[in-house]
């Protein structure tokens, strides 16, 4: 039998309102895939103040990070995997169908571009799919 189950991305510091203001980067918590099989992504970007501009891209590794919200050299977007949004001005909920290599742990790279307000938020959840 499947079942889905939901994860919020968060910051290191366990913030699920992800702030990545202006040009900024974050880079969430580490997630363990376990079992899964099929996964997506649902994201929201909002702005009070302005506009959103946001790339998101996933990274993959075989280990946790040496310190989570950080850039590690152990940790890498996955050859021939675009990035999930690239340059994302919408503030309405979107989804999309994910699919990493095989790798224990993934997260995601949140990079705040051009017209990226100061007060912008990402909100993430990854979905995955998993027999039980």
């Amino acid at each position: 039998m499947l079942k889905v189950s939901v994860v919020r991305f968060t910051t290191a510091d366990m913030a699920v309102a992800m702030a990545v203001a202006s040009m900024g980067t974050v880079y969430t918590r580490a997630v363990n895939i376990g079992f899964g099989s099929s996964f997506a992504i649902w994201l929201n970007l909002t702005s009070v103040a302005g506009t959103v501009d946001m790339t998101i891209t996933l990274e993959e590794s075989y280990g946790l990070p040496a310190d989570e919200g950080e850039a590690d050299a152990n940790w890498v977007t996955p050859a021939n995997i675009s990035a999930i949004v690239t340059n994302r001005t919408l503030e309405t909920p979107y989804m999309a169908a994910l699919s990493p290599v095989v790798a224990p742990y993934l997260r995601l790279k949140i990079e705040g571009k051009n017209a990226n307000n100061a007060d912008a938020l990402a909100d993430v959840r990854l979905l995955i799919q998993s027999d039980f």
